[in-house]
């Protein structure tokens, strides 16, 4: 990359320091095809001591420098996978301030491997400013498990990608997105909410300048693989006769090689790697051990213990955002301690996935006796 020709493209990821191996494994993939691009990778973390970020060959930049109003309680309100969807409006925001020489920025989740060129990508956002991928390019077959009600529920263009070109459109879209992330980006069926993804179905209608990229190639993942078929080539790998322009390993660990992704229907085992991929996965498997991942896999993310070093009970987390939040006074750190509640005392003995909760029945009206009782104390 030459300094006297700065990019004109900046690439955006956010991370926890345990997943620094996707994003190594990811900048590299990208710098293979585009070395002219810059690589931002915003670490919702703490780092102690784990790594050098300026042994890194992208810029780390730590969640402090983002402009999050309130950040203890943004980041309180939140389990890890909650926080890393929701900066991503902030970290594009940050990007895009601190490259004024970059014109385009795309956003990809760490999980993603670049395998071709993003030409498509970039000839859009020469007429465009917002740039979205669907999940899917036709609609389901009767059986799948990603069918149609599920795009309904998860919505329909996926934000593990997305592009945007400098300009008010742009800015105007973050400024929007960002407020919907700032306290709703959770997974709540009832109201309508996919964590940050949901609210990408409005866009479109929202923003002049929408650039909707239908390309079989960019975003291929576990839940559309039923419509995009997948053969080797001499350049590695072609979907629907071209090449792969990169593959979105969402839900998909290292440590289980043989397993496509954690994203299956409920119930069931994860499904097993096609054969057509399993080159494609071992090849991102080995990527990632040797980026780090063994060593990395166990280090242990912050904001999951209060000040005092205290381990912050899981369901304490949603039970602040939905009940807790509104009631604390303004300047609070809800890291240094919550008021006493017989609720919070019982959440502490009650083993459920925080990330699944709200979709339990009876849900809501608990959380509105629980707001009432609150407003009592």
């Amino acid at each position: 990359m030459s300094s006297t020709h700065p990019p004109s493209t900046c690439a955006v990821t956010v991370i926890s320091a345990n997943y620094l191996p996707f994003a190594r494994v990811l900048f590299a993939s990208l710098a293979q095809l585009h070395p002219e691009i810059r690589g931002v990778a915003v670490l919702v973390d703490q780092n102690t001591g784990y790594f050098d970020p300026l042994k890194e060959t992208f810029e780390v930049l730590p969640i402090e420098t983002l402009q999050i109003p309130q950040l203890p309680q943004f980041l309180f309100q939140y389990t890890l996978p909650e926080r890393i969807y929701a900066c991503k409006p902030y970290a594009l925001q940050a990007a895009l301030q601190r490259h004024p020489e970059c014109e385009y920025f795309f956003y990809f989740d760490s999980d993603i491997l670049i395998c071709g060129p993003l030409h498509a990508a970039f000839m859009a956002l020469e007429e465009d400013a917002i740039l979205l991928t669907p999940s899917k390019l036709q609609p389901a077959a009767e059986g799948e498990f990603f069918d149609d009600f599920s795009a309904l529920h998860h919505g329909h263009f996926n934000a593990g990608f997305l592009g945007l070109r400098r300009g008010p459109i742009a800015s105007a879209f973050l400024e929007w997105w960002a407020g919907k992330c700032l306290h709703e980006c959770v997974f709540d069926p009832a109201r309508a909410l996919f964590v940050d993804q949901r609210w990408l179905d409005l866009v479109p209608a929202l923003f002049e300048g929408v650039h909707i990229l239908r390309d079989p190639t960019y975003n291929v993942a576990p839940w559309n693989l039923s419509q995009r078929s997948i053969a080797s080539a001499e350049s590695g790998f072609a979907v629907a006769g071209a090449p792969l322009t990169f593959f979105h390993f969402a839900g998909y660990s290292p440590a289980k090689p043989d397993e496509l992704s954690s994203y299956s229907a409920p119930g069931t085992r994860p499904a097993l790697v096609p054969p057509m991929l399993t080159s494609l996965f071992a090849r991102y498997q080995a990527a990632l051990f040797a980026a780090g991942y063994e060593s990395c896999r166990h280090w242990e993310p912050a904001y999951e213990r209060f000040r005092d070093g205290t381990p912050i009970p899981p369901l304490w987390h949603v039970y602040y955002h939905d009940v807790l939040r509104e009631r604390m006074p303004p300047e609070h750190d809800p890291f240094a301690g919550l008021p006493w509640s017989p609720v919070l005392e019982l959440l502490k003995r009650i083993k459920a996935d925080p990330r699944r909760v709200r979709i339990q029945p009876l849900y809501r009206e608990w959380v509105r006796a629980m707001r009432y009782l609150e407003r009592k104390r």
